[in-house]
């Protein structure tokens, strides 16, 4: 799988990827340079995101598509985005999941209560409209 940052002419495809899973959407173009996409002959099939608060970050927009899930794609793509953190000196980095809490421990993360959350990372979109407080929250710490 080649991976590289996404740039404004992958959003439709990158919308469509992250639809079939009901990933949130909003404050995706705000993000789109810290986003990072994997391709298989040149199709989209994983994306992972960072939105960066300081030295905080909130992983978000996860997702791969159905047929390529299973393959080790999505631990690429997460990989990579932690290599991307690292790179922005970032040292803790957050995610919300409704669906994916079994998933994200294999990588360190780990629950935490909404509390734990810096408030510049609470004021990310998805914590304050996209997720629903239902999510579980997660940490890792660099």
């Amino acid at each position: 799988m080649e991976i590289r940052k996404a740039e404004m002419d992958d959003i439709t495809s990158i919308k469509d990827l992250l639809g079939k899973f009901n990933l949130p959407l909003e404050g995706l173009e705000e993000n789109i340079s810290n986003m990072l996409l994997g391709f298989i002959e040149g199709k989209l099939v994983a994306s992972a995101g960072l939105e960066i608060y300081g030295k905080s970050g909130l992983l978000r927009s996860v997702a791969v598509h159905g047929s390529f899930r299973d393959k080790g794609y999505g631990e690429s793509i997460v990989e990579a985005c932690f290599r991307f953190a690292a790179e922005r000196a970032l040292t803790e980095l957050f995610l919300l999941t409704t669906t994916a809490e079994n998933y994200f421990p294999r990588f360190g993360f780990s629950k935490v209560d909404r509390t734990d959350v810096p408030d510049l990372v609470k004021t990310s979109i998805e914590f304050a409209n996209s997720c629903p407080l239902s999510a579980v929250v997660m940490v890792k710490f660099l």
